[in-house]
């Protein structure tokens, strides 16, 4: 059986990743299946996510959102207790079981969390990864965020500086230059330009994973 092919698209919360992800879909000639944290973490029970929880709360053990306040307003930071990171091993394994069965998957995910990142490579171990950065101004994402009217006013902020911080990557776009339809065509130029990905092998080397 040929093992699939996973395309991860990694930026801040309100960055157009899905909205790249269905264009892919549409001009990609494979069959590429779509999923992303948004399929995977709403599965915690709710009372296990909370703002600014007091000690004890259940939230300790799954999301908790903790309330911060710099120069240009209040800002969020997300602090995954144990139910959490487990949420997020067994959703690595999950999609990677999926490509080896034969899926080609692109997967849209906010990488804020180094333990995040290695439970990837971990997971993701002989699998083909196309590790893509969805790169967009903090002044464009926190418009969006404003327009948007779903998304907490500061979500962004509080990991916009630790999204990108996990080494190189294979593809990257701009999504507050660029539409997601172009990001999506830049993306599958690059695909067929490159070959093959290289930026896990080389974050495990790094790594020593």
């Amino acid at each position: 059986m040929v093992e699939g092919q996973v395309v991860l698209l990694n930026g801040v919360s309100s960055s157009g990743k899905t909205s790249v992800s269905a264009e892919l879909q549409a001009i990609l000639a494979r069959p590429f299946l779509s999923a992303g944290i948004d399929t995977f973490w709403p599965m915690i029970p709710e009372r296990l996510v909370a703002f600014d929880p007091p000690a004890g709360h259940p939230a300790v053990q799954g999301l908790s959102v903790e309330t911060c306040h710099g120069p240009s307003g209040p800002y969020f930071v997300l602090h995954p207790g144990d139910v959490f990171y487990r949420l997020i091993r067994g959703m690595h394994r999950a999609v990677a079981a999926m490509a080896r069965e034969g899926n080609d998957i692109i997967f849209d995910d906010v990488i804020y969390d180094p333990v995040y990142f290695e439970s990837y490579l971990e997971a993701f171990e002989g699998v083909s990864v196309w590790f893509v950065g969805v790169k967009i101004p903090l002044h464009v994402v926190e418009q969006r965020e404003r327009q948007r009217g779903d998304r907490a006013i500061g979500h962004a902020r509080g990991h916009f500086d630790l999204v990108h911080r996990h080494g190189p990557y294979d593809i990257e776009v701009d999504t507050g230059v660029h539409s997601a339809r172009e990001c999506a065509e830049q993306i599958v130029c690059a695909l067929d330009r490159l070959g093959e990905p290289r930026a896990f092998a080389a974050a495990r080397t790094q790594l020593r994973i």
